[in-house]
């Protein structure tokens, strides 16, 4: 099934979801742009038998008076855990921290490093759904 992208529902931006491969030896990511206070849904399966580790990564903008030096603040959100297609559908909600009004970049990370020989399938769908307060 194709992935599709930048779908607005409402007050909502859906991917629509699909499935995903991640070679052996390899990761996915994907990249989602939101602003401080809205909500990231995250729902995701594991397809094929074994494990993938799955973490999230958050670029802002630096605080007033940082010195930063590519300008954008690198922390871990959601810290990194592996997950078996025992788990079932996980879904994470995040709710993007930060008080400014500029926007943020956050990157869903899905590792199949581990694995040397098996190819791993997911099923991914995202959303954004902006703060009630913007």
């Amino acid at each position: 099934r194709m992935l599709t992208f930048g779908e607005m529902n409402g007050d909502k931006l859906v991917d629509g979801g699909g499935d995903i491969s991640i070679a052996a030896r390899s990761s996915f990511e994907r990249q989602l742009v939101a602003n401080p206070g809205d909500t990231i849904k995250v729902e995701f399966e594991l397809k094929t038998q074994g494990d993938v580790d799955f973490g999230v990564t958050i670029f802002q903008p630096p605080d007033e008076g940082s010195e930063e030096f590519n300008g954008l603040q690198e922390s871990v959100l959601v810290e990194t855990k592996r997950l078996t297609e025992k788990d079932g559908m996980v879904v994470e909600k995040i709710v993007v921290p930060g008080d400014g009004k500029e926007q943020c970049m956050l990157e869903l990370k899905f590792s199949n490093t581990h694995s040397w020989m098996r190819s791993k399938t997911i099923f991914l769908r995202t959303e954004v759904i902006a703060s009630l307060s913007r």
